[in-house]
């Protein structure tokens, strides 16, 4: 839960509940919102909902009441066995594999039937969906090709003598530029 939804839920408990003459109330919703932040924003809301309609009072309920509401209510949950058909209770479900930089990415998302919101994601790179011949291809294990320019491969082994060569002439080269230091040869 982020401060602007906290923000909604503490209007509503400042509609239903009045706060003490000495209480700032501002300090107060900072208090409640540091103790509740971790919470999703739709058990805080229900937790909030349940607190105003059990509330037997007109004063602001302590923190620990909603929490015990959230909880109980989170806790339920936990225990009641619900697996969704779709994605067998994750929340996920595989979705269309994606090409960037001629690498196919498989990616997931949320699954429809559970409901769940799917989190904010900022994408950053370039990609596209594959086309379906692509994701045949890719399927079958055809999509795999040599893609990097032969210039651009990692080089052989070289020739040992080649090594030496290249070796003494830079340390020539070195010599001529900086003149003759002692220097620890392996």
């Amino acid at each position: 839960m982020n401060a602007f939804e906290w923000d909604d839920q503490f209007n509503r408990l400042k509609n239903h509940f009045h706060p003490g003459s000495d209480v700032d109330v501002d300090a107060l919703g900072f208090e409640f919102f540091e103790a509740l932040k971790h919470w999703h924003i739709d058990a805080v809301q229900r937790g909030i909902t349940d607190v105003i309609r059990n509330a037997k009072e007109s004063y602001f309920p302590p923190i620990g009441v909603i929490r015990e509401i959230i909880q109980a209510r989170l806790s339920g949950m936990e225990r009641t066995k619900n697996d969704c058909a779709t994605c067998e209770g994750s929340g996920w479900i595989e979705s269309w594999p994606e090409m960037s930089s001629g690498i196919v990415y498989e990616r997931h998302a949320r699954c429809p039937d559970c409901g769940i919101p799917a989190p904010e994601v900022k994408r950053t790179h370039k990609s596209r969906p594959l086309t379906r011949a692509e994701h045949d291809d890719w399927r079958e294990g055809r999509a795999y090709r040599d893609t990097m320019p032969d210039w651009a491969k990692p080089k052989k082994e070289r020739d040992p003598n080649e090594t030496n060569e290249i070796r003494e002439f830079m340390s020539n080269l070195r010599d001529k530029l900086f003149g003759h230091q002692d220097r620890y040869e392996p």
